[in-house]
């Protein structure tokens, strides 16, 4: 499954290679009742090239759904990024609930704002 998943965000063709998963497994959580979002699967690339492709296919693709459904990737970050992302939750609430900007983190941890097309950092 996960094999075909992989080919859809990078639309490999059927004569070419799938990128080879070095690992995968749902993450340990409780199975979600009807509504809820699935589990999330941790997958670890074989090549350290193919998880750069898949993430460039995924910041270029923006919406991907698989079988009708939302699919979303993410990269895991190490615990202190997460951390330092945390720290920003406030202020990305606020930004969402109480206007239209667009936003969002730079690695390792810097908040971007869009105002009028102008980036601030």
């Amino acid at each position: 499954m996960m094999g075909d998943i992989l080919r859809y965000i990078l639309d490999v063709k059927d004569d070419e290679p799938t990128p080879e998963v070095e690992r995968q497994h749902r993450s340990l959580r409780p199975r979600p009742a009807p509504g809820e979002p699935p589990c999330p699967y941790l997958v670890r690339m074989l090549r350290w090239s193919d998880r750069q492709k898949i993430l460039q296919a995924v910041a270029e693709k923006r919406q991907l759904s698989w079988k009708g459904k939302p699919l979303r990737v993410f990269q895991d970050l190490p615990t202190e990024i997460k951390r330092k992302h945390a720290e920003y939750d406030d202020i990305r609430g606020k930004l969402r609930r109480e206007t239209s900007l667009h936003y969002g983190i730079l690695y390792p941890a810097r908040l971007i704002v869009t105002i009028d097309e102008v980036k601030y950092i």
